[in-house]
């Protein structure tokens, strides 16, 4: 597939792609165009920061700071051959998802007879904000000893947050409930709601004019944030990965099983127990029964890591210069206990069930595998193992 960019004003879209365009003639050659409105501007922020400094006893000296920003420029994505929505998912026992079903992408308007793939714009929107409170405190306790320990709350809400450099990418994985050309304003994949930090250093000089320094930092922090969706297209906009998952409250309310020529085809009691045990054990989902997921609500267990820096100098005897011998440990907790130092991953779009089909009603068919752990997540082995690093310094 071939993507082309055009710039061009939503007014001109139907001028540029209406415009002469090479397709083999076997059809096979359906590229994507990308549009850019003539007045697309690179993101900008409004930032505001207002912080206090006292000083507190012992010689440490405490702050309080608040960071707003507000977005003035940030991008979003349309995908302009979408058709119109032609139903609601209707109700399963009592449970109403009740979100818009389109017509199929592919018939949908500016198409011409299949000749385009997909069709998308990147626009400018000025929903979006964050915010960051910062409690720190930090200086020399004794000669030998500093510390900075703080804490931070952050909010983050955004449309769309913006991994990608391609417009597809953007659209086909921002996870919706409603109208994928208009998603609303929820948490950002980009929150941390909490962190805690604290580093402190030890220095001396065990040896004249060669100090030894050996130093902690240590981070503790909310888990990644990530969305619970269906691996499949329940609305019908072309995209298999942005649905978001309805949280049923019991088993009447999500149909497992198959689909065969419109009829359902129940799966065992197993099954649904199985969906049943792995909701029960989630907090996100256990606490939002008889909802649709939102967007980045779910988030990843605390990840506390532990890093150690043991420095040594090495005085200047013979004219030639100063050394310094490093050891950088990182994740000390993994190398103490090979269990500690996880950092937890699920994918932002985690696919809770699998979408089977549709009864000859319009309901959606789903099934349910549990992972072996049964939790949406797994450790990062990039970053949850331990490693050192030797490092020499010359100065002179």
């Amino acid at each position: 597939m071939t993507a082309t960019t055009v710039t061009g004003t939503s007014a001109s879209v139907s001028d540029i792609i209406h415009r002469p365009f090479t397709v083999t003639s076997s059809g096979e050659y359906t590229p994507e165009i990308d549009l850019h409105s003539t007045d697309l501007k690179m993101p900008q922020v409004l930032r505001l920061d207002l912080a206090i400094d006292h000083q507190l006893p012992f010689g440490l000296v405490g702050t309080v700071e608040l960071q707003y920003s507000k977005s003035v420029n940030d991008l979003i994505y349309k995908k302009l051959n979408i058709g119109d929505p032609k139903r609601n998912i209707p109700i399963v026992g009592t449970g109403y998802d009740g979100r818009p079903v389109y017509d199929s992408y592919s018939y949908g308007r500016y198409n011409l007879n299949n000749k385009f793939y997909n069709i998308y714009e990147v626009y400018n929107t000025s929903s979006g904000y964050q915010y960051d409170l910062v409690f720190q405190v930090q200086g020399q306790v004794t000669k030998d000893v500093t510390v900075n320990a703080g804490y931070r709350y952050e909010q983050v809400k955004d449309r769309t947050s913006v991994s990608s450099s391609q417009a597809s990418s953007q659209w086909n994985y921002n996870p919706i409930s409603g109208d994928p050309n208009n998603p609303p304003l929820t948490t950002s994949l980009w929150e941390v709601p909490h962190r805690l930090f604290l580093s402190a250093a030890y220095s001396h000089e065990f040896i004249k004019d060669a100090a030894t320094t050996v130093s902690f930092f240590l981070n503790s922090q909310s888990g990644a944030a990530f969305s619970f969706t269906v691996n499949g297209d329940i609305n019908g906009d072309g995209s298999k990965y942005n649905d978001l998952f309805y949280i049923p409250r019991n088993d009447g309310e999500i149909l497992l099983g198959s689909v065969s020529n419109g009829q359902y085809i129940p799966a065992s009691q197993a099954e649904y127990d199985a969906l049943e045990s792995f909701i029960n054990k989630n907090d996100y989902l256990s606490a939002n029964r008889g909802k649709i997921a939102e967007r980045n609500a779910a988030q990843c267990p605390w990840f506390t890591s532990l890093d150690m820096r043991i420095a040594q100098e090495i005085p200047d005897l013979w004219g030639i210069g100063r050394f310094q011998v490093s050891l950088d440990i990182l994740n000390v907790l993994n190398l103490l206990n090979k269990d500690w130092g996880h950092e937890e991953y699920a994918s932002w779009y985690y696919q809770i069930v699998d979408l089977k089909g549709t009864t000859a009603d319009n309901k959606p068919v789903y099934s349910f595998t549990a992972p072996t752990t049964n939790v949406p997540w797994s450790p990062n082995y990039t970053t949850s193992r331990w490693a050192m690093q030797l490092g020499l310094r010359y100065s002179f």
